[in-house]
């Protein structure tokens, strides 16, 4: 993870204004990779190359009306990447109603390993519920598969109706 570069974006560089950062959004998920902003300063506060706040408005309301980008933290999407490659999940159970086991082989002893990662189960019904820990949480199916997302330490129960 500490690999990662970043770009520099604000005063001192051409990626000043909402649309020099959508080029980045857009050049990124075209190549099916992150970017990450380097920014120090916004609004001239006295941090290296300032970027003004309408600019990031600008750009971060063009992100959002896109829908197709995942905005988070360093901090989170680290997290989510090393929770990704090292979920265990174990599963029991039958066609109708299983449980999942999601833990991580990962551990830390800076941070708690608590970002939502997305998976997929193969169900055999068209509206099966999932319950996380007893309670009810969003899923979609496609293509017969229900999404949604886990965190590990929890358990998951998918049952059809």
């Amino acid at each position: 993870m500490y690999e990662i570069s970043s770009i520099i974006v604000g005063s001192t560089t051409q990626n000043n204004n909402a649309n020099a950062l959508n080029n980045l959004a857009e050049s990124a998920a075209q190549q099916n990779k992150w970017v990450v902003y380097l920014i120090h300063g916004i609004d001239g506060d006295g941090g290296y190359s300032p970027i003004s706040s309408q600019a990031l408005d600008q750009h971060f309301a063009y992100v959002k009306q896109q829908d197709k980008w995942w905005v988070a933290t360093f901090k989170d999407v680290s997290k989510y990447i090393l929770e990704a490659n090292s979920l265990v999940i174990s599963e029991t159970g039958n066609d109708s109603a299983y449980i999942i086991d999601v833990s991580c082989q990962y551990q830390t002893s800076i941070t708690q390993m608590n970002v939502p990662v997305t998976i997929s189960r193969k169900v055999t019904c068209s509206n099966p519920q999932v319950k996380q820990n007893g309670s009810p949480i969003n899923s979609s199916t496609y293509n017969g598969k229900v999404i949604f997302d886990v965190i590990p330490g929890n358990k998951y129960t998918i049952q059809c109706q």
